[in-house]
Order: structure tokens, then sequence, then C-alpha cells
């Protein structure tokens, strides 16, 4: 597996190199379940990207 560069650049201003990110974890009422999403902000402008928009999470093989 390589281990290549990810480049992100955000879609509103276009900056590709002043990100910060944050692991929230949001608990379902109904179910318990609880959830974690990354939201990746761009510093230059303050956009908010919820990485789910453009990833898939990775489900994790909880049998071994």
């Amino acid at each position: 597996m390589a281990n290549a560069k990810l480049h992100i650049i955000c879609g509103n201003c276009g900056q590709n190199d002043m990100f910060g990110y944050e692991v929230v974890q949001e608990e379902e009422d109904v179910t318990a379940k609880v959830e974690s999403r990354v939201y990746i902000y761009c510093n230059n402008c303050s956009t908010l990207h919820d990485l789910e928009d453009n990833a898939t999470l990775k489900q994790k093989n909880n049998d071994r």
C-alpha cells in the first residue's frame, strides 16, 4: 500500500493548506447509537466541511 500525499482543496475559497479538523461524536436519542463525524475547517474562509460528504466510512470488522 502506497502512502501518497492527500490533496484537500476548499470548495469555497480554493485554499489548499490552511485546514484544521475536529472529530465529533453524536448520539442518536432513539437508538442510543453513537456516531463519529469528522469536520474539516478551512482556516482561510471559515467554511465547515463534513468529510462524509466526500468519503465513505470504512467499517471495522468486530468479529476477530
